[in-house]
């Protein structure tokens, strides 16, 4: 089954939204009953999860590996590097995801 790149990213973006709404939602029920180790060690938990559901599509288009001297060809993979690098410089989730998003949608324009 193919999927086009809106329908993609319009799931990662409404992933990334439910996974904040849980997060939030358990930090603002259990603030005061849950410890502080308990709490740091839930906090890499969305980045992972968004990384594992990005990762596949991005990494593996189509069903088959990338060859890497085509990368730059693979839009996906530019935009995933775009967002990798401001989820670097700024962890934040929503700048990540937008600046992947601008970033697939200049590729698609100049391609």
């Amino acid at each position: 089954m193919i999927v086009s790149d809106g329908a993609f990213w319009g799931v990662v973006f409404i992933l990334a939204l439910g996974t904040f709404l849980m997060r939030f939602s358990f930090f603002a029920l259990f603030r005061g009953s849950v410890s502080e180790r308990f709490m740091a060690m839930l906090r890499p938990i969305p980045a992972a999860v968004l990384a594992a559901l990005v990762a596949p599509a991005i990494l593996v288009p189509g069903g088959e590996l990338q060859n890497i001297g085509l990368a730059w060809e693979n839009g996906k993979l530019v935009a995933g590097l775009v967002a990798a690098l401001v989820a670097w410089r700024t962890r934040h989730m929503f700048l990540t995801i937008a600046a992947g998003l601008v970033a697939l949608w200049i590729w698609r324009f100049l391609g």
